[in-house]
């Protein structure tokens, strides 16, 4: 029998189909990599907005990023502080998950999460996110600091205390702190004690309203009334609704 002349025709159609699916592939690939790069501009701009105290371009910016590379680790990131700042922490928390199921060792974000469970008292999920915070960056000063807020108001003082004292360690120049555990010394009616943190927080930061006014407190507990009405005077001449 004699033979076909040339490649058969089923080989051709093969080979049309494999060559169609690799140029597919390689768009694909350019479009990513495309998509990367526009993503990683908006990130950057994203940022230059944020620094600059434009919130709601940077989130734009964030935005865009994100549609373009929906894994963008940073980018929901810097979009979880954003809406941190504003205040809506049901969607810091929801993209600070995203950050967390990406990269499970972003110690950042468990703090931010933890931060933010702290502020809506949820308050058992904020000690498992500070605590894993804290495990993965055990000299970060504020995640000690904000798991000691965490502990007072579960009613733990003394692991308050140990919290803040570390906190204090890390940073003796944080002068929330110093104001965060006088609040707890006075809890306990350990009252001088209490004066002493608050003397250092408002060495630390002068215009400190509540410093002052807590201290305030502390000195009325006392029965210091003049020390007591000078710090509630100073205190409202910084933030009149010190008190509300």
């Amino acid at each position: 029998m004699q033979r076909t002349k040339g490649v058969p025709a089923a080989f051709v159609l093969v080979a049309l189909a494999v060559t169609g699916c690799t140029q597919q592939a390689d768009n694909d690939k350019r479009q990513a990599a495309n998509d990367d790069q526009q993503a990683e501009h908006h990130l950057a701009e994203g940022k230059t907005f944020a620094a600059s105290g434009d919130p709601d371009k940077a989130m734009t910016c964030l935005d865009k990023a994100i549609r373009l590379k929906p894994d963008y680790e940073d980018a929901y990131f810097g979009r979880s502080l954003i809406y941190a700042g504003r205040g809506d922490l049901d969607r810091a928390i929801t993209d600070l998950c995203h950050v967390i199921r990406l990269n499970p060792v972003h110690a950042q974000a468990y703090f931010m999460r933890g931060a933010c469970y702290q502020a809506v008292d949820d308050l058992d999920k904020a000690i498992a996110d500070l605590n894993q915070a804290i495990r993965l960056q055990p000299d970060d000063a504020a995640a000690y600091c904000t798991r000691g807020i965490t502990y007072g108001k579960m009613d733990e003082l003394d692991k308050a205390i140990a919290d803040f004292g570390e906190s204090i360690r890390l940073k003796p120049s944080d002068a929330q702190a110093y104001s965060s555990r006088g609040l707890i010394y006075g809890l306990k009616g350990d009252l001088d004690k209490a004066i002493a943190d608050f003397d250092r927080a408002i060495r630390l930061d002068p215009h400190d309203a509540e410093a002052h006014y807590s201290r305030g407190l502390v000195y009325e507990k006392k029965g210091e009334k003049d020390k007591a009405a000078a710090d509630f005077n100073r205190a409202k001449d910084i933030d009149p609704d010190v008190d509300k």
